[in-house]
């Protein structure tokens, strides 16, 4: 626990978690310096953000004062607190191109765990589906898994292969699910909120994004009773 300003108690999170959230800022633009051919898109930049957060560029957003804030991993949602007060002291505005994603640390998910949590996203997705903005439900950056690309992650999993993007599918990071980013970075990615700065909806969605890692380990634990996949371990076991 920590103590706010007000004297109220804080809870940790049981694992960090980190937030992305893109939105449309009037800052100082920060230009591409490739080629004119590379295609990247200029971006602004959000003043003042607190340690560790920081303004990044994001290609699916076709406007200059698009900007991509990227939190540090966050052990209090309260932490974002400011941030949500400073895009609004900015006037950020929300499109259809803008969206909320939520890493949740898994680094110590085991191809079982993994397993777990992509069952348990199936039973849920369809009333999260009918939850989230009508733009999301259909949006090339969110998909939803189709049902050869779960049986063929599964299957791998299922012999020890950790799902790792190639040439062929690179495009499966941009799945409701992000599971390229375990392999990667040791995270679960969410991608199918819309883009918020409203701090209830980014702290409910990161809420809801925790609890299911938090499911798929409980089911992990489960199933190492009764079986050892501790080989299968991705990351080292240590406090993030």
């Amino acid at each position: 626990m920590k103590t706010n300003t007000g004297g109220k108690k804080i809870s940790v999170l049981p694992r960090t978690v980190g937030v992305e959230i893109e939105c449309l800022v009037n800052g100082e633009v920060v230009p591409c310096e490739c080629s004119e051919d590379c295609g990247h898109n200029p971006y602004s930049v959000v003043e003042g953000l607190p340690t560790g957060w920081s303004c990044k560029r994001d290609g699916s957003i076709h406007d200059r004062r698009a900007t991509e804030v990227v939190s540090p991993p966050l052990r209090f949602l309260q932490d974002i607190a400011s941030v949500t007060r400073l895009l609004n002291d900015y006037e950020a505005e929300i499109t259809h191109e803008c969206g909320l994603h939520v890493h949740v640390d898994a680094r110590d998910l085991n191809c079982s765990g993994v397993i777990a949590l992509m069952h348990l996203w199936r039973i849920i997705a369809e009333p999260i589906r009918n939850t989230v903005a009508q733009h999301r439900r259909s949006n090339m950056y969110c998909t939803p898994w189709d049902e050869s690309e779960f049986d063929r992650i599964v299957l791998g999993l299922q012999q020890g292969v950790r799902y790792t993007p190639s040439s062929r599918d690179r495009s499966l990071r941009y799945r409701e699910v992000n599971l390229a980013s375990w392999t990667l970075h040791g995270t679960i990615e969410f991608r199918q909120y819309a883009g918020t700065v409203n701090l209830t909806e980014i702290q409910a969605w990161t809420s809801l994004c925790l609890e299911v890692v938090e499911a798929a380990k409980r089911v992990q634990t489960y199933l190492t009773t009764t079986m050892d996949s501790s080989e299968y371990l991705p990351f080292p076991l240590k406090e993030p």
